[in-house]
């Protein structure tokens, strides 16, 4: 048996997305697969989805491989604002609609068969300007050296921790000339990027790296990234500096 009792959200639906998969697969079951689809519905929350992008992503294949995802035409009304748009949606293909660039927010209402709905907007900024991570769990904290001379070490300081326990992977991008100038506990350089596995907790983990710039003058450190299996990227800003 299993127990789901206490189990976050994005627990549960990963486990009833794999129960539907077997079910799809000639797997029998205790419960109906109606059942496990309408515990996946029961646990959707008021936005769509499903605790985290991992487990939306489950429960989307897990519908699509079951008999609801047979294709089928359907119909939609799209809300954009105080403007609903109604939209027939083919069996194959796909519908564009168009939305302002100031949109901040859409509702999708299905009026007949399901369909995935996929939300796309450009985005240009700054790297001084990362992402707001103030939803996500992570938080990563890179501190570059501020007096560095050329062929001589210089500290990075790398702080990470996580609001629940989990595995996650840093990358911090090296700018030009830079490269680790020892061996760092966990700390590994690929092609010119540091990867750091490490499961993290509420405490801050931290790692003093020593790195070695070869190259004098001005240059830019691209922003690093916090990622795990089950949350949203978390960005580190990037910085100028300046190499003597």
């Amino acid at each position: 048996s299993i127990n789901l009792a206490g189990k976050q959200r994005r627990d549960r639906v990963l486990v009833y997305a794999a129960l539907v998969r077997a079910a799809e697969l000639g797997v029998v079951l205790p419960a109906s697969e109606e059942r496990l689809l309408g515990w996946l519905t029961v646990d959707r929350d008021a936005r769509g989805g499903y605790g985290s992008p991992r487990a939306t992503r489950a429960v989307v294949r897990a519908l699509l491989g079951s008999r609801l995802g047979v294709a089928q035409a359907s119909r939609a009304k799209v809300t954009i604002g105080d403007r609903t748009i109604d939209v027939a949606v083919p069996s194959q293909g796909r519908v564009v609609v168009p939305l302002d660039a100031g949109t901040t927010r859409v509702v999708v209402t299905t009026l007949g068969a399901p369909f995935l709905a996929r939300f796309e907007r450009p985005l240009a900024r700054s790297f001084s300007h990362p992402p707001d991570a103030s939803a996500s769990p992570l938080h990563l904290d890179v501190a570059w050296p501020t007096s560095i001379v050329a062929n001589q070490v210089s500290t990075l300081h790398v702080t990470a921790r996580s609001a629940d326990p989990v595995s996650a992977i840093l990358r911090i991008p090296l700018p030009a000339g830079a490269t680790l100038a020892a061996g760092a506990s966990g700390v590994r350089q690929i092609q010119g990027t540091l990867i750091i596995s490490t499961d993290l907790g509420t405490s801050d983990s931290a790692w003093d790296i020593p790195l070695r710039f070869m190259l004098r003058g001005h240059m830019t450190a691209a922003e690093s990234r916090a990622t795990t299996d089950n949350d949203e990227p978390t960005v580190a800003p990037s910085a100028q500096l300046l190499v003597r």
